[in-house]
């Protein structure tokens, strides 16, 4: 048929918008089965492309999905089978990359289909172009489900899940991509190129979905080269610089940076954090410890709404003069642009800014030098005096120090002196406190003889004048016990 939108809009399976032709030239085996109409060995072409494979239409009430099969394309394309939700694709206005214009309509009411897609060559939109690209299509109302897609491009390989949803005028985009091993091949940057991301966004038109896109992932580009960037330029300037070769002078140095660096920076295999946001990928270079004399960092944001690149290589010397004080150099190489055609420029505020520090540390210690010779005859003169100056302190302090030691001498002497002195008092007293107990005793002694004196004394006194006693005393008047050969106890006479 030379058009066949007629059939395709009366099933449901076109746009309602649609106004394009659509041919078809096929022939295939129907056959009507209890498991519904297939259509075995399908060949031929659609729409000029070429197309086999086979499709079955479930007829049962509960049929779920309704249509699966295998289709092989010759050529297929990711706007087409996005459109599917999205409607025909909208021409951008003139320099734009999107269309700003909002969604058309889709298949408004399609049977719930899985159909495993497979095409020689596969347009991923913008330039990008594939091959022997694999996909299980999932189309129900309002969903479009890209399901274990896989594609070679540039010599490696794109996989992952995608899934489209409409709802009304808005459409919502969620899924997976992961790269592996496809060539980078950019004006500011080459390599190998793997890496995963998750994303999502939402939108209205193809440009604010596409501004929308936000997620998160790694990557590694290896054997990454970037063109312009040796990093080897930097030493080498700063040797120049120092050994007064050439001038502190921004333009002067930008030339000759440029000219030494001329070859690329060979940065090996670097790993990246991924990271999207409003519709900007963003590369940020993991920390990592580079060998060599300059350390080199690569990060870069690309804006797929443009798209335009951002890139930054970073490259700091790390070999410095162990006098060096302060932030060490580094210079900053930029590629901004579009991504085909960036432009090269180059940040060496840093690198002046150290350079013109250390060179005004090289002037003033110059300066120093020359005064330093200026002085130098004052300061031997000073010198010889202050060495005579030294001599007679000499001198003086050592007969203040002889001075000082008979002092010392002479105060051991009278303090020796003084404790001899010391202890012959203590001595002394000590010698008269015991003569003067010694008297005490014989006093208490004389005392206490002179009282047992008196006492004998009084007794005989007593026993003068007391009357001669009775041959027999009366029994009342005897003791009732006397001891043989001991007086009477005058207490018993009541003497007491």
């Amino acid at each position: 048929s030379p058009d066949v939108s007629a059939l395709l809009q009366s099933i449901a399976l076109a746009f309602p918008d649609l106004i394009g032709r659509i041919p078809v030239d096929l022939g295939a085996g129907i056959a009507w089965t209890p498991a519904g109409l297939s259509f075995a060995d399908l060949k031929g072409q659609i729409d000029g492309v070429g197309a086999s494979g086979s499709v079955l239409w479930h007829t049962g009430a509960k049929a779920d999905p309704a249509l699966t099969g295998t289709l092989s394309l010759d050529h297929l394309s990711l706007a087409t089978l996005l459109g599917l939700s999205l409607g025909p694709a909208q021409q951008p206005s003139a320099g734009a990359l999107w269309s700003t214009a909002a969604f058309g309509s889709g298949l408004i009411d399609p049977p719930k289909s899985v159909v495993t897609l497979k095409a020689k060559v596969f347009d991923f939109g913008q330039g990008l172009t594939g091959a022997d690209a694999s996909v299980d299509l999932g189309v129900s109302q309002g969903v479009v489900a890209l399901k274990r897609f896989d594609a070679t491009l540039n010599g490696g390989h794109v996989g992952g899940d995608i899934t489209l949803r409409r709802d009304g005028v808005a459409a919502a985009l969620e899924g997976k991509l992961a790269l592996a091993d496809v060539t980078l091949d950019l004006p500011s940057a080459k390599g190998r190129f793997a890496g995963h991301v998750d994303l999502a966004g939402s939108g209205r038109s193809p440009m604010a979905l596409i501004a929308s896109l936000a997620g998160s992932g790694e990557a590694t580009i290896a054997e990454l080269r970037v063109p312009q960037a040796d990093p080897a330029a930097v030493p080498k300037i700063f040797e120049d610089v120092e050994a007064d070769r050439l001038s502190v002078d921004e333009e002067s140095i930008v030339r000759a940076l440029d000219a030494a660096a001329a070859g690329p920076l060979v940065a090996g295999t670097r790993p990246f954090t991924l990271s999207l946001a409003a519709g900007i990928l963003h590369l940020d270079e993991k920390p990592a410890d580079t060998p060599g004399p300059v350390s080199s960092a690569v990060s870069a944001s690309l804006d797929l709404r443009k798209p335009a690149i951002d890139e930054r290589i970073a490259q700091t010397l790390r070999a410095l003069p162990k006098t060096w004080t302060g932030a060490p150099p580094q210079i900053v190489i930029l590629y901004a642009g579009p991504l085909k055609s960036p432009s090269r420029t180059m940040d060496i505020s840093a690198f002046i800014n150290a350079l013109a520090t250390r060179a005004l540390a090289r002037e003033s210690a110059r300066i120093e030098a020359y005064e330093f010779d200026v002085h130098e005859r004052a300061f031997f003169n000073a010198r010889l005096q202050s060495d005579r100056r030294r001599e007679q302190e000499r001198v003086m302090a050592e007969e203040e120090a002889r001075q000082a030691v008979e002092a010392a001498r002479k105060a051991e002497a009278e303090r020796h002196a003084k404790e001899a002195a010391a202890k012959a008092e203590k001595l002394r007293k000590a010698e008269d406190a015991a003569r003067a107990a010694q008297d005490q005793r014989a006093a208490a002694e004389a005392a206490a003889r002179a009282r047992a004196a008196a006492l004998r004394s009084q007794q005989e006194q007593e026993q003068r004048a007391a009357p001669p006693p009775s041959s027999a005393p009366s029994r009342l008047e005897q003791p009732a016990y006397q001891s043989p050969g001991h007086p009477t106890d005058p207490s018993a006479a009541g003497r007491y």
